[in-house]
């Protein structure tokens, strides 16, 4: 008989279960009570399909067994295996992975978590299930990222992977900023500059690139070691306009150019005249030879910067003096304390100062006329007067013409060597 039990109390039921699958799989096995009609099974398998078996036991044995098949839900995917990720270039990266262990249903997309470390930023990108390996662009050079990703199913995200870390490759650095240029004197300029903003790598060298203004000619390149944001350029012409710019390199190669930024040098020192000055045969019924002399002196050139004065240097010599040019290096005097002097020879007195854009009207000079000048340009305030008093009769002076551009830049032209004519015997002339 079918319902036949054998007229024996159950002892107890044996509840087996396994997952349907063509991989071998475990079989579990509860002993249940016999006074139990239902039980809870935890632990299974999400989205899989479970075979369950029940038989019933008492003293005469085990019953026939009555089996179920039973497909548990979808879950959330355990994490994606093997997480990778690879350094594409200086604003990409890959990454790499396997799906997860337990996938625990359907994947319907990959979600891939990134930013620079440190930053406390997140962004994300959407790879397809099918997808074993998706690119990260748009980043920054030279940066750190961490990446990590996670499964979806139509339950919801699943684990996150461990972090996995990765530097960009470096790339060209954007233009340094702010170029600062100073003239230091006549031949050389200051630079100083700011890293540039995007340095993108480690800065490895600066180029800046000099040349003269108006001038069809090479750039001069100076090379600056990376840690470097100033230096000096050397070996300029005086009074001359330069042009700078300046880039920076990394290991991925040079970067844009700096604008463009432009400094004068100083002043230098004068170009003195290659030609001595010669006298002349003055118009003037008042010239008086045994007291004056008649000089023409040749122009200094502009080219070191303008001349903003010259003075007109007189000194007397005669044949102890053995060497006639460096007397003119000595400290100048004005014409009355030489002319106080007990002992005149070789000691230079100033006779005349004219301003340089005057130069056409004083370039046919009389040394000894009497005329004052000043130097009201000079700043101070009050004016300097120098006298152009007399010279003494029958004796022998040097006189040169000595040019500015500043008042400690000058140079002065060789010198004339030239006498006054001796007095008549029975005239006496008095210095004024």
């Amino acid at each position: 008989m079918a319902n036949f039990d054998g007229n024996k109390d159950i002892l107890h039921y044996t509840l087996t279960y396994f997952i349907n699958s063509s991989e071998s799989s475990t079989a579990m096995q509860e002993r249940l009570s016999s006074n139990v009609t239902s039980y809870n099974v935890t632990s299974l398998k999400p989205y899989s399909t479970h075979i369950f078996e029940m038989t019933a036991t008492n003293e005469i044995g085990v019953s026939d067994i009555s089996t179920k098949s039973v497909d548990t839900l979808p879950d959330r995917p355990t994490s994606p295996q093997s997480v990778n990720v690879l350094v594409i270039s200086s604003r990409s990266l890959n990454v790499r992975w396997q799906a997860p262990k337990e996938e625990n249903g359907i994947i319907l997309t990959y979600v891939i978590y990134y930013g620079r470390v440190g930053r406390g930023e997140r962004h994300s990108i959407v790879a397809m299930e099918s997808e074993r390996s998706k690119n990260i662009t748009n980043l920054k050079p030279y940066t750190n990222y961490s990446v990590a990703m996670v499964a979806n199913t139509s339950v919801g995200y699943g684990e996150k992977s461990d972090l996995k870390f990765a530097c960009t490759n470096e790339a060209a650095p954007s233009s340094p900023r702010n170029l600062t240029l100073w003239a230091r004197n006549s031949t050389t300029i200051s630079v100083s500059w700011l890293p540039p903003k995007n340095e993108n790598g480690i800065i490895i060298q600066y180029a800046i690139h000099v040349r003269e203004q108006g001038v069809n000619s090479n750039e001069r390149l100076v090379n600056v070691s990376g840690g470097a944001t100033s230096t000096l350029i050397n070996v300029l012409k005086p009074f001359t306009n330069y042009t700078f710019r300046i880039r920076a390199r990394t290991s991925a190669g040079w970067g844009n150019f700096s604008e463009n930024r432009t400094e004068p040098t100083d002043v230098g020192p004068p170009v003195k005249p290659t030609v001595v000055p010669i006298t002349f045969l003055p118009t003037r019924e008042e010239f008086d030879p045994t007291r004056m002399i008649a000089i023409t002196f040749t122009k200094f050139s502009n080219k070191n910067g303008n001349i903003k004065f010259y003075r007109v240097i007189v000194v007397m010599v005669d044949e102890t003096v053995t060497n006639i040019a460096e007397t003119f290096s000595r400290n100048l005097l004005s014409y009355q304390e030489w002319i106080r002097r007990e002992n005149k020879i070789g000691f230079p007195y100033i006779a005349f100062v004219f301003k340089g854009d005057s130069f056409e009207q004083h370039k046919n000079f009389i040394v000894g006329d009497g005329e004052e000048s000043d130097h009201t340009y000079r700043r101070k305030k009050r004016a300097t007067l120098h006298k152009n008093g007399n010279l003494i009769p029958g004796k022998q002076y040097a006189v040169a013409l000595r040019g500015y551009t500043a008042e400690t830049k000058y140079a002065t032209s060789e010198y004339l060597k030239v006498s006054t004519q001796p007095a008549e015997q029975d005239a006496v002339h008095t210095p004024v």
